[in-house]
């Protein structure tokens, strides 16, 4: 017969064991929490302004032949502005103004170099004979705006006419072959709201 000797390590552990409590899982309660809530609607009311561009029709200039000479070019179609006018007072003048940016291709600018001259428009609308404006002729550079005419009058609906002979683009001989383009900005102004 065979005798086992205590193994101390293993005894020691076994203490160890059964001299630690298991720990009872003690529980927590937790309330939800409630917050108060009001629900309302936002609402809004977007309504179209009463003074509004309807139509612009602007300048076009076509294909022209280099000649290494300044060359002054004419539009080949009026510039056309229709504007329809609701406000309530139309006491308040209004104002267009006209602007041209630089004249861009893919590979080079006119910079400053062109300068656009518009004759002098007419103002017409559906009921009137004799209207309230002022209108002058306006010669600009790229990135200058510039005042077309100012209304004072109280009709509804309007066209401001230039026509394309008095619509003349210079454009320098010592520029670079290319298709070159400008964006032109037609701005309708409120007086009364401007200020």
């Amino acid at each position: 017969m065979m005798k086992l000797k205590p193994n101390s390590k293993l005894l020691a552990g076994l203490l160890l064991c059964l001299l630690i409590p298991l720990a009872k899982a003690q529980s927590v309660r937790a309330d939800p929490i409630v917050t108060g809530t009001n629900q309302t609607q936002a609402s809004i009311k977007i309504v179209a302004s009463p003074l509004n561009l309807e139509k612009v029709t602007m300048p076009t200039f076509g294909k022209h032949r280099l000649t290494g000479k300044t060359q002054i070019l004419t539009s080949l179609n009026d510039l056309e502005i229709n504007v329809s006018d609701k406000r309530y007072d139309q006491t308040n003048p209004w104002v267009l103004q006209y602007e041209l940016s630089t004249f861009n291709d893919h590979d080079h600018t006119l910079g400053q170099k062109v300068q656009l001259a518009l004759g002098q428009g007419e103002l017409t609308a559906t009921k009137a004979q004799n209207l309230t404006y002022q209108s002058s002729a306006q010669r600009l550079y790229p990135a200058q705006q510039k005042r077309l005419v100012t209304v004072a009058d109280e009709q509804r609906q309007y066209r401001y006419t230039i026509p394309a002979a008095k619509i003349k683009l210079t454009v320098p001989g010592n520029i670079q072959a290319g298709d070159y383009a400008a964006k032109q900005t037609v701005t309708l102004f409120d007086i009364a709201q401007a200020k």
